[in-house]
């Protein structure tokens, strides 16, 4: 499965039979896809198949999964995942051929709602951040539910919530383009994630200075997070002296550094 990431190929008239759209018509051009290896590889297109892959971003958009269904059989039953329903925002889209959302996307699953998606599939790999293939979990041996699927609030704040290092780095882009934040976007979300831990346990709310201190950080190569004091500087009550105090430690543990 690919994300389509609004590629050319998704218009109909581009689109080979080997490739099968999981959203309908309507939906081309931003829906995930399907692509039949069997089919490709017996059509000697197995090089057009690389290339797409290739012309993603990041291996997080190009999932492996193994069935008996057809191309055609495994779009349709993906395709009644595609969203949830919350009773507070009415239905909510599931980035089920994102490498980064499908793993949380599973673990805020309950065991009867993850059962009902993977029942038809023997085995379902993702690309992790570090370009890993890691395998999600076959399902337990429970009767899947019916769809939609349903989220109760806690589910989506806790999908919320999974998105925040992710969210804070898009932030952090915007400050700086093309700014290197740490040597793999692996340990950039784990710093990231770091961060906005100790941000939650000092009280604080202000996002701009959320961003003041998360680059700091990162100017520090996460030295700052050791700071003995740092606790004591984000509970202060004033965000102009919190910010103010940030990048002056973040400067002494510049000009410290060996």
């Amino acid at each position: 499965m690919m994300d389509a990431e609004q590629k050319p190929w998704t218009k109909s008239k581009h689109r080979p039979s080997w490739m099968v759209s999981i959203y309908e018509r309507p939906a081309w051009d931003v829906s995930p896809f399907i692509v039949d290896i069997e089919s490709a590889y017996l059509g000697n297109k197995i090089d057009i198949v690389m290339a797409m892959s290739n012309f993603l971003r990041t291996g997080i958009h190009v999932s492996f999964i193994d069935t008996k269904l057809s191309a055609m059989e495994l779009a349709d039953h993906l395709r009644q995942f595609g969203y949830v329903v919350d009773e507070a925002r009415g239905e909510l889209t599931l980035r089920l051929a994102d490498g980064i959302a499908i793993p949380w996307i599973q673990e805020v699953m309950s065991p009867e709602q993850w059962a009902a998606i993977h029942k038809p599939i023997r085995r379902w790999r993702f690309h992790s951040r570090d370009g890993r293939l890691v395998e999600l979990p076959a399902p337990e041996d429970v009767e899947p539910v019916d769809t939609p699927l349903k989220f109760s609030a806690h589910q989506i704040a806790a999908l919320e919530k999974s998105h925040e290092p992710d969210h804070l780095m898009s932030n952090l882009r915007a400050m700086r383009n093309d700014h290197l934040w740490a040597p793999t976007p692996q340990l950039e979300i784990e710093l990231a994630a770091k961060i906005l831990k100790i941000w939650r346990d000092s009280g604080q709310v202000d996002s701009s200075t959320l961003l003041i201190f998360a680059r700091a950080v990162f100017d520090t190569k996460g030295r700052l997070l050791d700071l003995p004091s740092l606790m004591q500087i984000l509970s202060q009550d004033d965000p102009v002296l919190v910010r103010r105090t940030i990048e002056r430690a973040a400067a002494s543990q510049e000009e410290g550094r060996p």
